[in-house]
C-alpha cells in the first residue's frame, strides 16, 4: 500500500485543462493534478487533484531507472519522475515537458529512534505548546475538579479540552518505540504488517499512540495514525480531539482523516468548529467529515464556506451543499444563504457560490448571477456559464451571447458553447457560427461544432466547415420565412 494521504476527497471534479503536473508511482500509476507545494527536505509532493490533495512521497514515486521509466525520461538518470503538463493547442496533442533535473534525497542520521523528538522552529514566530510524555501540569487538584488545563492555541482558535493522559505502563511504551523504529528501518511491502501489530503491544498501546501522534516524525506519526484508524474507543477518541490543538496543520489533518471513520452525529458540534481552523486543508478535511455525518444542524456553515478564500474549501462546500439541502428540503433557505455569500466573496472565491447555486435545479436562481458573467476574473465567467447551462436557464441567452462575442478567453468561450448546448436555443445557432468562424482555436471550434449539432439537431452536421453551416442555416431561416 503506498503511503499516500488523501486530505480532502471531496472537492468538485475540475477539467482537465487545469491539470499542470504528472507524479509517476513505483506501482505503475500515474497521478495528475496542480501542484500545491514540493517539499525536497521532507520529500513529498502535493497535488491538488480531482479527487482532493493528495501527499505523495518521494518514496512512492518512480525513478528513471525503474523499468516503468519510459522516453520522457531518458538522460535523467535517477530522476525522480515529475512532469509539467502542457494544453493542447490546436492541432497538438497533449504532450509532457522535460522532466524536472534529478532531487536529491534527504539524507538522515543512521539514528532510527522514533523518541518524542523536539520539533525545530527556528523559523516559527511562535514557540510552540510544550509536551512531555509526564501527565499534563495541574493547575487544580484533578480529585476535586476531574479536569486538566486547556491545550491553548495561538492562532485564535478556541482552547480544547484535553482528557486526561494515558496511563499506558513504561514496558508498554518502550515496545511501542522499538517497533515504530522497526517500521521506519523495514523495506516498504514489510511495513503494512508491522503497523497492523502497534495496537497489539499491551494494554493501553491505542491511548499512548494517539497521545503520540504529535511528538514523533513524520514516518512514525504516518504508522501511528494508520493504526489507529477506526479505533472507536471513546478515550481514543477523546485525546484525538484533543490533538485538534497542535500546532501542525498536517497533525490536524490527519487527526480528521482518522476520525472520519468513527466519528457519529453526536460529535458533529465538535467538528464544525474546525470550519474556522485557520489553515485551509484543516477546513476542507472538516468539510470532508461533515458530509459523512450529514448532519443538518451543519448545513448553514458548509453553505458559508462555498465562498471560502481558499478556492479548494470552496470548491469542497459547493460539491455537496446542494444535494444535502435537497434531501432535507431547505434548497431556498440554502439559496438565500449563498445569495449573501456571492454579495461577500471577492474574486475568484465567487465561483464555487456561483457552481453551489448552478446546482439548485432552480431556474430562477440564474438570476442571482448572472451579472458575473462581466466579472473581471475569467474563471468566474466561466463558471457563470456553465452554471446557467446546468441549470438550462434560457432566460440567460442574451447575455451569453453578448459575453460569446466580446470574450477574448478560450476557456470561457468553450464553457458558453457547451452552455448553449444545455440550454438548447436556437438564438445562439448565428453566434456559434459566428465563433466558428473568427475563431482559430482547435477546442473552441470543437465545442462549438458540438453545441451546432446538439442545437440544430444535426447529428452529422458539416464539420469544421462555417460556410457550410452558414448556408444551410440561411436556407432553414429562408424556408421558414416562406412558410
Amino acid at each position: 500500500m503506498l503511503n499516500i494521504v488523501l486530505l480532502a476527497s471531496l472537492c468538485q471534479q475540475q477539467p482537465d485543462l487545469e491539470n499542470n503536473y504528472r507524479v509517476h508511482l513505483r506501482n505503475g500509476n500515474i497521478v495528475d493534478g496542480i501542484r500545491v507545494s514540493q517539499d525536497d527536505r521532507r520529500g513529498i509532493v502535493t497535488l491538488r487533484t480531482t479527487l482532493g490533495l493528495l501527499i505523495i512521497r518521494y518514496a512512492d514515486v518512480a525513478r528513471a531507472t525503474d523499468k516503468s521509466a519510459d522516453r520522457c525520461c531518458a538522460g535523467t538518470k535517477g530522476a525522480y519522475r515529475f512532469h509539467e503538463l502542457r494544453v493542447r493547442t490546436k492541432g497538438e496533442k497533449a504532450a509532457l515537458t522535460k522532466v524536472d533535473e534529478p532531487k536529491k534525497e534527504t539524507t538522515t542520521s543512521k539514528d532510527t529512534s522514533t523518541e518524542p523528538r523536539k520539533d525545530d522552529t527556528t523559523k516559527r514566530t511562535e514557540e510552540p505548546t510544550k509536551r512531555t510524555d509526564e501527565p499534563a501540569k495541574r493547575t487544580e487538584d484533578p480529585t476535586k475538579t476531574g479536569r486538566v488545563d486547556p491545550v491553548a492555541r495561538k492562532d485564535g482558535v478556541p482552547p480544547i479540552e484535553p482528557s486526561d493522559p494515558p496511563t499506558t505502563s513504561p514496558e508498554v511504551r518502550r515496545r511501542i518505540h522499538e517497533h515504530l523504529a522497526k517500521i521506519k528501518a523495514a523495506p516498504p511491502e514489510e511495513r503494512d504488517a508491522l503497523v497492523s501489530e502497534l495496537l497489539k503491544l499491551g494494554e493501553g498501546a491505542a491511548e499512548y499512540l494517539a497521545d503520540l501522534v504529535d511528538r514523533v516524525d513524520d514516518a512514525s506519526a504516518q504508522a501511528v495514525f494508520t493504526a489507529l484508524q477506526g479505533q472507536k474507543d471513546p478515550h481514543v477518541l477523546s485525546i484525538l480531539f484533543d490533538k485538534m490543538a497542535s500546532q501542525s496543520p498536517q497533525i490536524r489533518v490527519a487527526v480528521l482523516q482518522t476520525l472520519m471513520s468513527v466519528v457519529e452525529k453526536e460529535h458533529a458540534p465538535r467538528i464544525r468548529k474546525f470550519l474556522d481552523d485557520p489553515d485551509a486543508n484543516v477546513r476542507a478535511s472538516t468539510l470532508a467529515v461533515l458530509r459523512k455525518l450529514d448532519d443538518e444542524d451543519s448545513l448553514d456553515a458548509i453553505a458559508r464556506r462555498t465562498a471560502d478564500p481558499d478556492l479548494n474549501v470552496g470548491r469542497t462546500a459547493a460539491s455537496f451543499v446542494m444535494a444535502m439541502a435537497k434531501r432535507l428540503e431547505r434548497v431556498d433557505e440554502v439559496i438565500e444563504i449563498l445569495k449573501i455569500e456571492l454579495q461577500r466573496a471577492k474574486g475568484k472565491s465567487r465561483g464555487p457560490v456561483i457552481d453551489a447555486l448552478g446546482r439548485s435545479e432552480r431556474k430562477e436562481a440564474a438570476d442571482i448571477f448572472i451579472e458575473y458573467i462581466d466579472d473581471p476574473e475569467s474563471d468566474v465567467r466561466a463558471i457563470v456559464a456553465q452554471a446557467c447551462g446546468a441549470l438550462r436557464a434560457e432566460e440567460q441567452v442574451d447575455p451569453l451571447v453578448r459575453r460569446l462575442g466580446e470574450e477574448t478567453v478560450q476557456w470561457v468561450k468553450t464553457s458558453i458553447c457547451r452552455a448553449f448546448q444545455e440550454i438548447n436555443s436556437k438564438k445562439a445557432v448565428d453566434p456559434l457560427i459566428d465563433l466558428m468562424e473568427r475563431d482559430d482555436n482547435y477546442d473552441v471550434d470543437e465545442a462549438a461544432m458540438s453545441a451546432l449539432k446538439a442545437v440544430t439537431g444535426q447529428k452529422e452536421g458539416f464539420g469544421h466547415d462555417h460556410q457550410k453551416w452558414r448556408d444551410w442555416w440561411e436556407d432553414i431561416k429562408r424556408r421558414a420565412g416562406d412558410n
